[in-house]
């Protein structure tokens, strides 16, 4: 992918069916048995910016507590023989803010 692909990305203008629709003619030639799909799910930390729908409170597994920052889930296309390719993104959003009111 190039730069402005990526950057197109991040901003919103591509999203997973996008994606998936300029990589998949790419995972055709490269695909193999041996391939994988690799989901993960990251929070990117933003401690000092203002909470919105995109930057939250998110439960961190790794760290066993919630974070503020970027949710998202990204999907890739391994090949051993070859490459990894990113073939979708998800940004968790979060609606209305809930309030535990017994603390």
């Amino acid at each position: 992918m190039s730069h402005d692909q990526v950057t197109r990305l991040l901003s919103g203008q591509i999203n997973s069916s996008t994606l998936w629709q300029q990589v998949k003619p790419l995972i055709h030639e490269i695909y193999c048995d041996d391939g994988l799909l690799i989901i993960d799910d990251s929070i990117e930390s933003k401690p000092f910016t203002k909470t919105n729908a995109l930057i939250n409170w998110h439960y961190d597994h790794c760290t066993a507590k919630s974070v503020k920052g970027v949710n998202f889930v990204s999907s890739f296309y391994y090949s051993p023989k070859y490459i990894e390719l990113p073939v979708g993104v998800h940004y968790v959003l979060k609606g209305q803010e809930q309030i535990d009111k017994q603390g």
